[in-house]
């Protein structure tokens, strides 16, 4: 399989970084440390999903080919969100609940992630965001379980265009075309309030 500079790769790497800060070496040698891994599967964002989860598979193998981490197997499950928030969450809880996850991982849809954050608060279950870029899921509804290696869509679709536009379109009518959902409508207020 081709190797790429994606979320997915990073993503690999840093799970290292969250298994050695969170898991101590009394853990059991041979008990793998199962990820959640939430993502978009089917419908018009699967490719986000399968590339991500095909990114997790490799770092895994790699990982676990030179001894796991801490002496512990790395092991993903899969779960489709579908872009439903709903669905997202009750895949989230099975994972936890059934699969007895360690973390949880994933999510392209905003509305999803912010569905599975609030989940991870309240079980304290870490969660990793890699794709989804709502500001909010690490600004207002920040907290100790979520940790994100996307970009937060505001300082790069909102304040860096309300910049780049301040001076010299200050007084012109700019209409913004973008999407209609979580990310799209927080990258706006940057626009909104700098021009």
């Amino acid at each position: 399989m081709k190797r790429s500079k994606s979320y997915s790769i990073v993503g690999g790497a840093f799970f290292i970084i969250v298994f050695l800060a969170f898991f101590s070496l009394a853990q059991s040698a041979e008990k793998p440390i199962v990820i959640g891994f939430v993502h978009s599967m089917s419908g018009p964002m699967s490719m986000y999903g399968i590339s991500s989860e095909a990114g997790g598979q490799i770092a895994i193998e790699e990982i676990n080919a030179a001894g796991g981490v801490l002496g512990r197997p790395l092991k993903m499950i899969t779960r489709d969100d579908k872009l439903n928030p709903e669905v997202g969450l009750r895949e989230a809880k099975d994972l936890t609940l059934g699969e007895k996850v360690d973390f949880l991982s994933g999510t392209i849809s905003s509305a999803v992630g912010l569905s599975v954050s609030n989940y991870a608060k309240r079980e304290k279950k870490l969660f990793l965001i890699n794709i989804s870029q709502s500001s909010s899921l690490t600004e207002e509804n920040f907290h100790r379980y979520v940790f994100r290696i996307a970009t937060n869509a505001v300082p790069y679709w909102g304040y860096a265009p309300a910049l780049a536009l301040a001076d010299k379109w200050k007084d012109k009518k700019i209409v913004s075309l973008g999407f209609d959902y979580e990310t799209g409508k927080n990258s706006l207020k940057p626009l909104r309030k700098n021009i």
